[in-house]
């Protein structure tokens, strides 16, 4: 008798421990649970990300010049992405070791990419970057 009180004395401590543990620390990816970094493409994805933050405005078409970053069609995305140069902008690492000098996180004007944002960039590029 003793041993089955033990027993769920036990089992009762048990599931009142785990009732308290925060979500977040059990499992720390409950974030990202409402953002699908699956079969990210640029087309699908990528493309109204730098659209929608304005990134175009600085960095695409005839806004781009010189050594400015273009990031208006799939293919300069891509070429900016191998090269190292596109996770650190959107995730806003200022110790780029593959930028420029001068570089600064971006958008310099404006708010940052949200989480789900970058993660998605970061999933494309993981994916191998698909059109």
């Amino acid at each position: 008798m003793k041993k089955i009180i033990f027993s769920l004395l036990i089992v009762c401590v048990v599931f009142v421990g785990c009732y308290y543990d925060k979500s977040d620390m059990v499992n720390p990816n409950l974030a990202l649970l409402g953002c699908d970094t699956t079969n990210v493409t640029y087309s699908s994805t990528i493309a109204s990300i730098l659209s929608n933050s304005n990134c175009l405005n600085c960095h695409g078409g005839s806004a781009s010049s010189g050594d400015k970053l273009n990031l208006d069609n799939y293919a300069t995305v891509k070429a900016s992405a191998l090269k190292g140069e596109l996770l650190p902008a959107v995730r806003q690492d200022v110790s780029c070791a593959v930028c420029a000098a001068n570089y600064k996180p971006m958008p310099t004007s404006g708010s940052k990419l949200s989480d789900c944002e970058v993660n998605k960039i970061a999933a494309w590029i993981h994916q191998g970057c698909k059109n």
